[in-house]
């Protein structure tokens, strides 16, 4: 009988609270779509006020899980602030794990973690929102995206046998998603990385012929251009591209260093004339010369934000003009004269100091963050970072390469002289797509490349008449652009 009446009381419950939970549902989808109309029409105020509404009155209902979704996307893409989106995604995820929006809100949350991410350590957390994705939506069309970003946080960490698991799931269960043209490029890139030419180029003409004519397939041949020029059984002659000329227009007074980005764009700082000039890979100016002041040296990011630093100490990015201040003896002082600038994979300065002696951290904001490694360096010539966010130094203090991890310690060397090679006066360093490592020696007027695990891969003789290279650039194809500072112009060797 007992049993009886509490069935009773759990309808005439239901019965009486029904209707209300009827009409909550229906005021809260309307202040929901009323918050929908403004955010569309660009009234993101008004959007907000009615999202904090819903969220507020009525949260259990799932349009406050939509407020809280719609609040992240609006903090990530019009506000571009990535902590309060973070905040807000996180909410959305613990708050609603059942939401018909939780796979998205689960990716988006990952992407935006990898975004913050600036060391190594702080990847732990993308990749746990990504697994935690995979495991709770393993048929979810945001898995396949979920794994192929796993596997580019693993191959930032260094993670190469993780990366590639990752990219086997997308391989296996996600062949017709916009993700799988992706995770075989990454794999291809992965796979050349370590040393895997062969497995790596089979996998490209694959990507080549299952996606011919995408933006994916065309990286994929410029890759494979790269394979062949670094083919280990023939000896690849490069030559000077005599269709290469830089506009007859412009005088270049001191050119000062070369960047390429995008794989489509020339960026040289001519220290003299103070100015940046855009060129296309054929020489022909893109853009007008962006003059730039007390502008001493400039780098570029790895998403391809130009960052200027002056004299003066500051840093110039988007339009802002950040103080570049270090700790020394308890005192802040500013870091002016710069020598030379790097950025690692997470977007952290590395900037080394006018005497040339000590190299220090900033992380993207310009915080200062240490002075990297206890080492006395006697005259910096030239910093690096590969894409496991190593560092390269060379110095004329030791007559081969230094390496360094992010936070200072001792990663290894390159010797002077070892296998199939000799270093007499390096002077230049930079990286290709695959992690290779392209050493330019003065004295011997080469460049000699070595491999992901620091091995001889081959020696580069810079056909006449180059003769005084200062700095260098190398395309996903393995074209590389030298800054002969005697001519004062570029040459494009292939």
């Amino acid at each position: 009988m007992k049993v009886r009446y509490f069935i009773i009381i759990i309808i005439l419950l239901f019965l009486l609270t029904s209707p209300l939970h009827s009409e909550n549902e229906s005021i809260a989808r309307k202040m929901y779509e009323s918050g929908m109309a403004f955010y569309k029409n660009g009234k993101y105020e008004f959007a907000l006020k009615d999202f904090d509404t819903v969220i507020k009155s009525f949260p259990k209902t799932e349009w406050a899980g939509l407020s809280l979704f719609q609040k992240g996307i609006y903090y990530r893409e019009q506000k571009a602030d990535l902590q309060e989106a973070e905040k807000q995604y996180e909410r959305f995820t613990q708050d609603f794990p059942a939401h018909r929006k939780m796979p998205i809100a689960l990716v988006n949350l990952g992407e935006i973690q990898l975004e913050l991410s600036k060391n190594k350590v702080e990847l732990n957390e993308p990749i746990a929102t990504f697994e935690r994705l995979l495991r709770l939506f393993p048929e979810s069309a945001s898995a396949a995206k979920a794994a192929y970003l796993a596997a580019r946080a693993h191959k930032k960490r260094g993670e190469v046998q993780k990366a590639l698991q990752k990219i086997q799931k997308v391989d296996k269960n996600f062949k017709n998603t916009g993700y799988y043209p992706d995770a075989i490029l990454l794999k291809g890139l992965v796979l050349a990385t370590e040393g895997e030419y062969v497995e790596a180029a089979r996998q490209l003409q694959e990507l080549v012929s299952f996606k011919r004519g995408s933006e994916q397939a065309k990286k994929a041949l410029r890759y494979l251009a790269a394979l062949q020029r670094l083919n280990l059984e023939s000896d690849y002659k490069y030559k000077i591209d005599s269709s290469f000329s830089l506009e007859k227009s412009q005088e270049f007074d001191e050119p000062k260093s070369i960047h390429i980005i995008n794989n489509k764009k020339i960026v040289l700082f001519d220290i003299d004339l103070k100015r940046i000039f855009y060129l296309d890979l054929k020489g022909k100016l893109t853009d007008a010369p962006e003059v730039i002041g007390t502008a001493n040296l400039i780098t570029v990011s790895n998403d391809g934000k130009i960052m200027l630093l002056d004299r003066e100490g500051n840093l110039q990015i988007n339009g802002k003009k950040i103080p570049l201040k270090i700790i020394s003896d308890g005192e802040s002082i500013l870091l002016t004269e710069p020598a030379l600038a790097c950025t690692d994979s997470l977007g952290n300065l590395y900037v080394v100091s006018s005497n040339r002696e000590h190299i220090f951290r900033f992380d993207r904001s310009g915080s200062f963050q240490t002075r990297l490694s206890k080492r006395e360096f006697d005259e910096i010539r030239s910093i690096s970072f590969d894409i496991f966010d190593h560092l390269y130094v060379i110095d004329d203090d030791y007559d081969g390469i230094l390496i360094f991890n992010q936070r200072g310690g001792d990663a290894g060397t390159i010797k002077a002289t070892g296998a199939g090679y000799k270093l007499d006066e390096p002077a230049v360093l930079k990286f290709d797509s695959f992690n290779n490592l392209y050493v330019y020696d003065e004295d011997k007027n080469v460049i000699i490349v070595f491999n992901n695990n620091k091995k001889f891969i081959k020696e580069i003789s810079l056909p006449a008449p180059i003769d005084e290279v200062i700095d260098f650039g190398i395309t996903d194809s393995g074209e590389i652009f030298l800054l002969d500072e005697d001519k004062e112009t570029i040459y494009k060797i292939y």
